[in-house]
């Protein structure tokens, strides 16, 4: 890849697609979504930890159809955890879904830990994502919330669902892609290194968001523009 690909190369189609974004990255706010829709999406960013965007969307669709996002302050959770684990156990079929994924959903049994414990931290006392996120605008103190009350959230983690309701463009979602991306631009003092604390996430968020000044967007915008490209070229697409 780096003999087809020039630091050039990679910055003029970053450039391209990030220049679409303003206008699609448009979504309702998350003060305007419903309590089930929050958590829909909480549960999404806990599925897609450590699996492919594929298997992710898979697992979500299929709890979907389940019934099994349909969780909220008045839900009956002694259950939900092992009702979680004995759906995504079961091996996907491409008629089964419509992200043409087979194969089984990785770490089932420790996913469907995390969203239980995460449901009953969240809805065992009724206070619920609105409730929390209603507490502050500053999206790294929403992060830090979310991080000490959710199982299974990190701040990359964390950072998408902020990103995915409304919340905020300013925090960056800091993928494989994306540290690619920051290696290969020569972004950040430690471009590659494991991201395994919330320090070290904030210390090459900063780098990331300096970068993306140069380019006038917010970083919300430019890494997904990057996770775009990058993505694209790993596949080969």
């Amino acid at each position: 890849m780096e003999t087809r690909f020039s630091r050039d190369r990679i910055r003029s189609a970053v450039v391209a697609v990030a220049d679409m974004f303003p206008t699609v990255m448009q979504g309702a706010s998350w003060v305007s979504q419903s309590e089930g829709y929050l958590w829909s999406e909480l549960v999404a960013c806990i599925l897609g930890s450590q699996v492919s965007h594929e298997m992710c969307s898979a697992a979500h669709e299929r709890l979907d159809r389940h019934g099994l996002l349909d969780v909220g302050p008045a839900s009956d959770l002694d259950d939900l955890g092992q009702d979680l684990a004995c759906v995504l156990s079961l091996p996907f079929e491409r008629a089964d879904n419509s992200f043409h994924f087979s194969g089984r959903y990785r770490f089932a049994r420790s996913k469907s830990r995390q969203i239980a414990v995460t449901a009953s931290r969240l809805y065992g006392n009724s206070r619920g994502l609105r409730a929390i996120l209603g507490g502050t605008t500053n999206p790294r103190i929403a992060r830090r919330k979310l991080i000490g009350l959710c199982c299974g959230i990190g701040p990359k983690q964390s950072s998408l669902f902020l990103r995915n309701i409304g919340f905020t463009s300013e925090l960056a979602v800091l993928d494989v892609h994306i540290i690619r991306y920051m290696a290969w631009m020569g972004i950040g003092t430690q471009a590659g290194a494991a991201l395994n604390s919330l320090r070290k996430y904030e210390e090459q968020e900063r780098c990331f968001r300096r970068h993306a000044d140069t380019y006038g967007v917010s970083p919300g915008i430019l890494d997904e523009a990057v996770w775009v490209v990058m993505r694209t070229i790993s596949t080969g697409v």
